[in-house]
């Protein structure tokens, strides 16, 4: 499991609850991106263990649990939602049909390699293009 993947299991089991309590599920629901917040923790994380000494820590250790959820909600009211707002997930635009052109008939992959397997001489692409050809060159003659 990858440290991102640890995090945002972390992140779903404490931070939320938290979070939701302090500023209202409704807005956590509406836009709160767990990427961005992960991305934060991580990043504060790495700079808060190298210039705060682990003995600051120690004091965690002995907290009881309403105390540490207590620190926990005191910490949430300082955060800016705003900072950690998901981008709306924008419409998927539907595939354009394609245009069928006359003069360029299409040919799959899979009916070239299997004439390919079939008779190495000619090709069924071979065989459109030179009838195309013929076909415009009579037509070139005659007019």
């Amino acid at each position: 499991m990858s440290l991102v993947d640890h995090c945002q299991e972390n992140h779903a089991l404490v931070l939320d609850p938290i979070l939701m309590l302090v500023h209202g599920q409704g807005k956590i629901d509406a836009g709160v991106s767990n990427y961005y917040l992960v991305e934060e923790i991580q990043s504060t994380y790495t700079g808060m263990m190298i210039a705060i000494p682990d003995v600051e820590w120690k004091f965690l250790n002995h907290l009881s649990l309403p105390a540490f959820a207590e620190l926990l909600k005191q910490w949430a009211t300082q955060v800016d939602l705003k900072r950690f707002a998901s981008s709306p997930k924008a419409r998927k635009q539907p595939q354009p049909k394609r245009k069928r052109e006359p003069n360029r008939p299409h040919v799959s992959t899979a009916r070239l390699l299997a004439d390919k397997q079939r008779s190495p001489k000619h090709s069924r692409l071979e065989q459109q293009t030179s009838n195309l050809l013929e076909t415009r060159l009579v037509q070139a003659l005659e007019t």
